[in-house]
C-alpha cells in the first residue's frame, strides 16, 4: 500500500495537482475562481448557498467517463502524498453543508455527463442530466420510468441510488429498485460496469454507500409504456384542515399500509412573505382523461377545493424555485404512522417557526412523505433498519436568505427534530432508517444501516479503495471510517 506523507501543506499540494491536471485534460474543462463567469457558474451549480458559499480553487468539467478516469488517475497520487482535497457534484441538489463543495480545493463537476439514450434494457442516463429532460425524452417514445417528481433535480443527487420516492413508486417501486446498472470510475481510475450479474456486492453497496468507493457516471433505469398523463394536482388549506389531513394519512397508512396507485405528500408552510397554509401534492397513476377523482384520493381533497384532473408530467413535476444564492436545508426522520406523534411534532415545529419568523427570506415547511408497506418490504429493508410496516418520513424543508442566520436556524430546528425522535422512541414508533438525500450535515445515514450492511460497505471500501482516496480526499459528511479509524 502506498504511504501517506504531509511533506507539503495542502495549498502547495493543490497547486502541484492543478499543474498535473492541466497537463492531463483539455484546458477548456477548467473554470478557475478568477475566471470571468466563475461566480455565476459556481452559484448555479448548487441548490443551496450552504454549498455555493464555499469557494474552491476551480471546477473541472469532464465530458465523459474516460475524462473522469483521467482526473482520478492524475489526482490520486496527490491525495495520498499531499492531502489534496476534491469535492464531487453532479445535480447539486443535496443541501447538507459541505456535501459537494469545499473551500480552497477542487470541484469535480459532473454536470456535463448528461447523455440520455433509450435501449432495450432501459434508459441510460448520465448523472449530469435532469429528471425533467429524461421524462421529456421518454415522452417521445410513450414511455416513462420511476424518477423524481422534480424536473430540476439531477440524476446524481443521491435519490436514484437511495431509497427515494417517485410519483411512480406506488406501482413501480422505490427509485433505487429500478436502477439496473451503474457505470462507475474506481479509486484507481478503472472504469467498471456494475450490475446484479457482475460485481454484485459493489452494486449492492452503491445503494446507500454514497461516494465512499467510486464515482457513478451513469445509470440504467427500467422503463415501461406510459402516456405521461397523470391524474392529480395540488390543493391548499388552513392549519385545522392540515391536522385533519394528518389524521387521515396516519389512519390509512396504519390500517391499509398503502394508498393504492396514488402518491400523496403534504406540507405545512410558514413563510414571512406568503403566510401559513397546508398543501397536498396528489398524483394518481391513471392514464385517462376522466376527471372524476379516484376514491383513494377523496379523503385528501378538502371540501370546496378545486377539482383535480388529468395533467401532463411537465405540469406536475416543476419542483421548487432554485434561484441561485438561496440558503436551503433539509433534515428528517422516519416514524410509524402515529397521529399523536406527527401532530405534536407539527406543533413543536410551528412554535420554532414563530420564534425564527424574523429571519429574512424565511420559509419553513413541515413535510410528510408516506412509504407504503409494499415498498418497504420489497427494498432490502433488513439492510436499512426499516420495518415491515408502512412508515412516514417527516422532513423539515428550510429556506432563508442570510448566512448570519445559518447556525441559529439549523441548530434550533435540529433541537425540534431531536425532540420528535425522542418522543418517537418513547411511543415505540421510531424507525431507525435515515435517507441520505434528505439528511442534514449532522445526521449520519450510514450509522442507521444494519450491522451486516455496514460490514459490506467496509469490505467494499477496503477492496476497492485501499488507499482511502474517497475517505481522505473527498471531504464532507456521511463517510466510512478509514482503516485506522479516522474519517
Amino acid at each position: 500500500m502506498e504511504s501517506h506523507s504531509n511533506s507539503l501543506i495542502p495549498d502547495a499540494g493543490t497547486t502541484i495537482a492543478t499543474i498535473a491536471l492541466l497537463g492531463a485534460l483539455p484546458r477548456d474543462r477548467f473554470v478557475f475562481k478568477n475566471d470571468a463567469g466563475f461566480d455565476n457558474l459556481h452559484q448555479a451549480t448548487y441548490a443551496s448557498a450552504l454549498n455555493s458559499g464555499l469557494r474552491p480553487e476551480f471546477h473541472v468539467f469532464p465530458e465523459n467517463a474516460g475524462e473522469v478516469s483521467i482526473f482520478i488517475k492524475t489526482i490520486r497520487k496527490y491525495v495520498i502524498s499531499y492531502g489534496v482535497k476534491f469535492a464531487i457534484v453532479s445535480g447539486g441538489c443535496l443541501t447538507a453543508r459541505g456535501c459537494s463543495s469545499l473551500d480552497s480545493g477542487i470541484v469535480l463537476n459532473l454536470s456535463q455527463l448528461k447523455c440520455i439514450n433509450l435501449t432495450t434494457k432501459g434508459v441510460e442516463i448520465g448523472v449530469g442530466a435532469k429528471w425533467g429532460d429524461v421524462f421529456l425524452f421518454l415522452q417521445h417514445w410513450t414511455r416513462a420510468c420511476v424518477g423524481a417528481d422534480d424536473a430540476g433535480m439531477g440524476i446524481g443527487n443521491g435519490m436514484s441510488l437511495d431509497r427515494g420516492l417517485s410519483f411512480m413508486s406506488p406501482d413501480g417501486g422505490l427509485m433505487c429498485d429500478n436502477v439496473r446498472r451503474c457505470d462507475v470510475v474506481m479509486a484507481d481510475g478503472e472504469v467498471k460496469r456494475v450490475h446484479r450479474s457482475s460485481f454484485y456486492a459493489l452494486f449492492d453497496a452503491l445503494r446507500g454507500g454514497g461516494n465512499n468507493f467510486c464515482i457513478v457516471t451513469s445509470i440504467l433505469v427500467r422503463t415501461f409504456p406510459h402516456t405521461q398523463r397523470i391524474y392529480g394536482s395540488t390543493v391548499k388549506y388552513d392549519y385545522k384542515e392540515f391536522v385533519r389531513q394528518i389524521s387521515r394519512l396516519a389512519t390509512v397508512m396504519e390500517k391499509e399500509g398503502r394508498i393504492k396507485h396514488a402518491d400523496i405528500s403534504m406540507c405545512f408552510v410558514c413563510s414571512n412573505t406568503s403566510g401559513r397554509f397546508g398543501i397536498n401534492y396528489l398524483k394518481y397513476n391513471r392514464q385517462t382523461e376522466e376527471r372524476t377523482p379516484p376514491q383513494v384520493l377523496e379523503p385528501f381533497i378538502p371540501a370546496g377545493e378545486q377539482e383535480l384532473g388529468p395533467e401532463g408530467l411537465s405540469d406536475l413535476i416543476k419542483g421548487p424555485d432554485r434561484t441561485p444564492g438561496k440558503r436551503w436545508a433539509h433534515m428528517h426522520t422516519f416514524v410509524k404512522p402515529d397521529f399523536v406523534l406527527i401532530r405534536t411534532g407539527l406543533d413543536g415545529f410551528l412554535n420554532k417557526a414563530n420564534q425564527l419568523a424574523q429571519c429574512e427570506g424565511s420559509t419553513y415547511s413541515y413535510c410528510l412523505y408516506p412509504y407504503d408497506r409494499d415498498l418497504v418490504q420489497n427494498s432490502y429493508r433488513e439492510d436499512f433498519s426499516m420495518n415491515t410496516a408502512a412508515m412516514i418520513m417527516i422532513v423539515f424543508r428550510l429556506e432563508w436568505k442570510n448566512g448570519d442566520d445559518d447556525d441559529t436556524i439549523l441548530n434550533e430546528f435540529r433541537q425540534v427534530l431531536e425532540h420528535i425522535e425522542h418522543n418517537a422512541r418513547y411511543r415505540d414508533v421510531a424507525v431507525g432508517f435515515k435517507n441520505m438525500s434528505y439528511s442534514a450535515h449532522f445526521q449520519n445515514p450510514i450509522a442507521s444501516y444494519s450491522d451486516a450492511y455496514k460490514k459490506t460497505l467496509r469490505r467494499m471500501k477496503k477492496l476497492y479503495d485501499p488507499n482511502n482516496i474517497f475517505q481522505r480526499g473527498v471531504p464532507g459528511p456521511w463517510k466510512l471510517p478509514t482503516d485506522d479509524g479516522t474519517k
